[in-house]
């Protein structure tokens, strides 16, 4: 029977502590704290449950707290950063990252990392992009963190913005998502910059939009699953134009992710004449 394990990179903290910025008011790229971490903290600073962070000084007023990720080099009286800050902090750090390159990233429902990277689209006038969800993860009991990679579905971006005469007798509810600037918004959720430049929004395809546009969809692909899978992953692993090597600071995880194919390789599957398959390497590297 072939068997399927997931695509888990171990990971190692870059510096033992972190030193963050709080503040009661939401910043531009600030983290926010859970409300157990916010009531953990109440004793630092005053807060009503909404409690943010941001990874450098923004205001005056805002109060350094540095932690470290690991509860073994704390002394007596400290406490590390939780586990459920320590997820947003690298989820965060992991978007940016991406945006920085150019790669369309954003957080999805679960606050997990979707990242988009160019692939072929089953639509006319379209650009495909095939989503690749990042999850950050820490495993038990030892707090291992992780980096979870898991392929998605094709997603298509029409080449025509929102405001283009195409789009002018399609009613606003049919949009749903769009892509601006490296990022995906909800459309009727836009902010003040994006509505200022709509230009620049293009709408993502759904079901209802082809119906509009009279775009038939693809028969389903009933090929094997798993063998796209691998493939998928496979692709993502090798992609130059990521060029990880140039971010050393944040993410030199997927950089020893592409460099280490003989070394540290995670099976993927493997039964009889079956070929065999790998994805993420399990070696421990520096994030």
């Amino acid at each position: 029977m072939n068997y399927l394990t997931l695509n888990v990179l171990n990971f190692e903290h870059a510096q033992p502590s972190l030193t963050v910025y709080l503040t009661k008011d939401e910043l531009p790229d600030s983290i926010r704290f859970s409300e157990n971490d916010c009531n953990a903290l109440n004793a630092v600073i005053k807060n009503d449950g909404k409690l943010y962070a941001t990874l450098t000084k923004q205001q005056d007023d805002q109060m350094a707290v540095t932690r470290y990720f690991d509860k073994k080099l704390c002394g007596e009286k400290e406490i590390p950063w939780s586990f459920s800050f320590m997820k947003r902090y690298y989820t965060f750090r992991l978007v940016h990252h991406f945006r920085e390159m150019e790669i369309p990233a954003t957080h999805n429902f679960v606050s997990d990392t979707d990242v988009w990277i160019k692939d072929k689209s089953a639509y006319p006038d379209c650009n495909g992009y095939r989503v690749f969800t990042l999850r950050v993860q820490f495993s038990r009991p030892d707090g291992q963190p992780q980096l979870l990679v898991a392929m998605g579905d094709v997603h298509s971006v029409h080449t025509r913005p929102v405001i283009d005469p195409l789009f002018s007798e399609i009613p606003e509810s049919a949009i749903h998502k769009v892509l601006y600037q490296q990022t995906i918004y909800r459309y009727d959720q836009l902010p003040l910059q994006a509505r200022r430049h709509l230009e620049s929004v293009y709408p993502c395809m759904n079901f209802e939009l082809l119906q509009y546009l009279k775009i038939s969809r693809p028969a389903p692909d009933k090929s094997n699953r798993y063998l796209k899978y691998s493939n998928e992953t496979e692709k993502f692993r090798i992609m130059d134009k990521l060029k990880i090597n140039q971010y050393k600071s944040s993410f030199d995880a997927i950089a020893h992710y592409i460099e280490n194919e003989q070394k540290n390789r995670l099976k993927f599957g493997l039964q009889g004449n079956c070929r065999q398959f790998w994805a993420m390497p399990d070696g421990k590297i520096s994030l």
